[in-house]
């Protein structure tokens, strides 16, 4: 029963491992990895029904190897408790390694902060990040260092390229001249507005079609200006658009700034508990 637990909860390798059925325990180890590669690579590409996959799979497969590790008959030989241990944090340091890498290099989980981008994103929403990506467009989600703390990590809408003229008179948003277009949508607003109005509108820029959210607080909204993106450097803005500390205040986002690309929401939960329905949602 010891070891299944030690299955269970450490490493689904290691019991095979202590007892000396190297094959065994290599092939728990290399089974599990790889189900942890699928649902790593699912988080990436933004698909859902492969994260499930794999991590339902982990969980399955440690249950299995517990099973197995019980049930094995008695060792003839077993590993001297020291090379245990060694063997033991090996495995502890090559996991670790592996899982820092991808994080670094492959996908990594994010929260969301705030409702700065309501309705995309929501407080409490959980999502992968696609890291190092290749092309930025307009339109894009972006996970960027907030450029005044680099410790701080904020996600907002790219609505600007380096060399790009970008306009807002009103609630209008013009690009290189181009209105971006939008249309009101009859839904109610997904946040709390303690005074004035709040709607929804649906905005196309970039072969995205996207939902802002327009809240006056019950001040009239006086935003106009223009500004012309530098080289190297994208201007951003919260979905949420009168409640986003954004370019507006802070300047363009420096392209060495950017962390990734937000690809899926998997778990979510606000202050009154589960939000199942926006598990599973592609952030676009």
């Amino acid at each position: 029963m010891g070891a299944g637990v030690v299955a269970l909860l450490l490493s689904p390798g290691l019991p095979a491992l202590a007892a000396s059925r190297w094959r065994r325990g290599l092939g728990f180890e290399g089974v599990e990895l790889g189900a942890y590669f699928l649902a790593a690579g699912a988080g990436r590409f933004g698909w859902p029904g492969g994260f499930w996959t794999g991590l339902s799979f982990i969980v399955a497969w440690r249950m299995i190897v517990a099973v197995d590790a019980f049930r094995a008959p008695a060792a003839t030989k077993r590993l001297h408790w020291l090379l245990l241990v060694i063997l033991s944090l090996g495995l502890l340091f090559t996991k670790e390694g592996v899982a820092f890498a991808m994080r670094a290099n492959v996908v990594e989980a994010f929260r969301q902060p705030s409702d700065g981008m309501a309705p995309t994103l929501r407080f409490g929403d959980n999502f992968f990040a696609r890291k190092h990506p290749t092309e930025i467009r307009r339109g894009d989600v972006v996970v960027f260092r907030y450029p005044t703390d680099p410790r701080l990590i904020f996600i907002q809408r790219v609505v600007g390229v380096g060399g790009d003229v970008v306009t807002m008179a009103g609630d209008q948003l013009t690009v290189n001249g181009t209105l971006v277009k939008r249309r009101a949508i009859n839904e109610a607003c997904p946040v709390i507005v303690e005074a004035g109005i709040c709607e929804v509108w649906e905005e196309s820029l970039g072969g995205r079609t996207y939902r802002v959210l327009e809240a006056n607080y019950g001040q009239p909204n006086d935003d106009t200006w223009t500004v012309t993106v530098p080289p190297d450097s994208y201007f951003v803005l919260g979905d949420n658009r009168d409640n986003s500390s954004d370019s507006r205040r802070w300047g363009a986002l420096p392209k060495d700034n950017l962390v990734g690309v937000p690809t899926f929401i998997w778990w979510s939960n606000d202050e009154n508990g589960m939000c199942f329905d926006r598990m599973n949602r592609r952030v676009e």
